[in-house]
């Protein structure tokens, strides 16, 4: 997974921007972020789906685990056996996106989220999934999963 992901970061990079259709670069530029956490910065990807209920919004970024690893921490819980438990819980990320106009960066934009989903860098896939605490994104990554993935350029 870790090498489809590389392969397909490198493709998108190795495409002259001059060949870009200037709406695909807004579309890139408006769903990439940066992550930042404790233990450093990172790039990351928005994309939105439906809450369970189907109606509402849900703002989610995809970025790799090492970027988060630092907020990690353990916490013991009561269970209701009565035995105390040890689980690892994050603390939250500030997830930020450059406004560019004309080309230009004009300002930038900040918000919280929580890490859900984390797969360790050295034993999984170095992948986390954040939601942001409130949906902010209108523009969403688009995945390719039983289709052919479109040409770019």
């Amino acid at each position: 997974m870790k090498h489809i992901i590389l392969a397909l970061l490198l493709c998108l990079l190795a495409v002259p921007v001059f060949a870009l259709d200037t709406n695909l670069v807004q579309h890139l530029q408006s769903i990439s972020v940066t992550v930042q956490a404790d233990g450093g910065t990172g790039s990351g990807t928005i994309f939105t789906r439906k809450d369970s209920t189907g109606s509402n919004d849900v703002n989610l970024g995809w970025t790799a685990a090492h970027v988060v690893s630092d907020m990690k921490m353990e916490q013991s819980y009561l269970a209701d056996d009565g035995t105390t438990r040890k689980r690892m819980v994050f603390r939250d990320v500030k997830v930020t996106r450059s406004i560019i106009r004309n080309g230009r960066v004009v300002g930038v934009e900040s918000y919280i989220a929580e890490v859900i989903k984390y797969s360790d860098a050295d034993t999984g896939e170095d992948l986390a999934i954040l939601r942001l605490r409130t949906p902010v994104f209108t523009n969403s990554a688009r995945f390719y999963l039983d289709e052919g993935i479109p040409p770019v350029g």
